[in-house]
């Protein structure tokens, strides 16, 4: 990969500001349909989550460590290099793990159907139910992403049952609305933390498209760490002639007439775009990069209202036992009880209750 810390040109049609995978997708697409395309990075190697580093003889991916669906090999497709990294599967895709119960699930419908099923056979018709909602839900969403414009959607409900039923549910509405066991809502609600947030304030129609992401379509493991990604993407921007900029933090992004001009970074460097795309988080890039005096009241209004998200503390480990031999699967969730507001409550209050332990050496020794 070819990186520098200072760039060639002072002129780019379009500057990414941080290289996560989001930033770098749209830099390498944009520099594949031939646009002059600038990354600024302000860390020593490129990635975001999906970074990784090297302790003594170890490996680590920073945070990323799966990945669900068709977007990414269709992605990497798109952009022409399907053989730039190589897709290891994991199944199971996880394993739940409650006082007195142990589920571990394994891709395909049919196969997660069975497994919950197995454990909570009176509440199949529920679990079958559920699953269903959630196929009409991404159906709905694909054919919703052809649409021309969200008038037409407006216009067409009729089309879109299950968006529209459950356009304002959480995961908790769902749940009642098929599962009347709680320990059974509890396994299937299991990937909250993903989220974020617990069942009774958890989007139904993100849980049931990410779900489906990783049961239907399969989870994949990045051989060699998800750095392989990240730097696959890099290669293409620079191999259509852009560039990409380590160790060099931006300080501000530039305003001209009331419209983005450009960048200046700490080293008072300025380059010009009449693009830039932060990949940084949402206050600071208001706040920071660019300057709340540049944004309407009612939008920072907006903005005053949110709360951040909720932070993770992360344990990079390294063990001599035999993983393969220690009955664990690739990413388990240990939970004390059924009770996910709990759970969640405890994280807010700086006594989590549970924890969550990724195992890739099982998929990539």
């Amino acid at each position: 990969m070819e990186s520098h810390e200072e760039p060639s040109n002072a002129h780019y049609d379009a500057i990414f500001v941080g290289s996560g995978i989001g930033g770098l997708t749209a830099a390498a697409l944009l520099a594949r349909a031939g646009r002059r395309v600038l990354v600024i990075e302000r860390h020593d190697r490129v990635g975001g989550y999906a970074h990784s580093f090297r302790r003594k003889r170890y490996l680590f991916d920073s945070a990323v460590h799966m990945v669900g669906g068709r977007i990414v090999p269709d992605l990497l497709a798109a952009l022409d290099i399907t053989d730039a990294c190589n897709w290891l599967p994991v199944d199971p895709v996880y394993e739940t793990r409650f006082p007195g119960l142990r589920l571990r699930v394994p891709a395909g419908l049919e196969a997660f159907i069975d497994a919950h099923t197995e454990v909570f056979p009176n509440q199949e018709k529920g679990i079958r139910g559920l699953v269903q909602d959630c196929r009409d839900i991404r159906n709905e969403i694909q054919s919703a992403d052809r649409l021309q414009s969200a008038m037409e959607a407006i216009h067409t409900p009729e089309r879109f049952p299950a968006l529209l039923r459950y356009r304002r549910a959480t995961l908790a509405d769902a749940l009642d609305a098929h599962i009347s066991d709680p320990e059974l809502a509890a396994v299937l609600g299991s990937l909250w933390p993903y989220l974020g947030l617990p069942p009774s304030r958890l989007s139904f129609l993100y849980w049931a498209t990410m779900l489906l992401s990783y049961v239907e379509e399969g989870a994949w493991y990045c051989e060699g760490t998800f750095q392989n990604f990240a730097q696959a993407l890099v290669d293409v921007v620079v191999e259509a002639g852009g560039e990409c900029l380590l160790r060099s933090p931006v300080e501000r992004i530039t305003l001209a007439d009331g419209r983005v001009s450009g960048v200046r970074l700490e080293s008072d460097r300025r380059i010009f775009a009449p693009v830039v795309v932060s990949g940084a988080d949402l206050d600071q890039t208001v706040g920071e990069l660019v300057g709340r005096e540049h944004f309407p009241r009612r939008y920072l209004a907006r903005l005053g209202k949110l709360t951040a998200s909720t932070s993770a503390c992360v344990l990079y480990a390294a063990a001599e036992l035999d993983l393969s031999q220690a009955d664990v699967a690739h990413e388990t969730f240990h939970y004390t009880g059924i009770d996910h507001d709990a759970a969640y409550a405890g994280v807010v209050s700086g006594e989590p209750s549970w924890f969550s332990a990724t195992i890739p050496t099982l998929v990539a020794p």
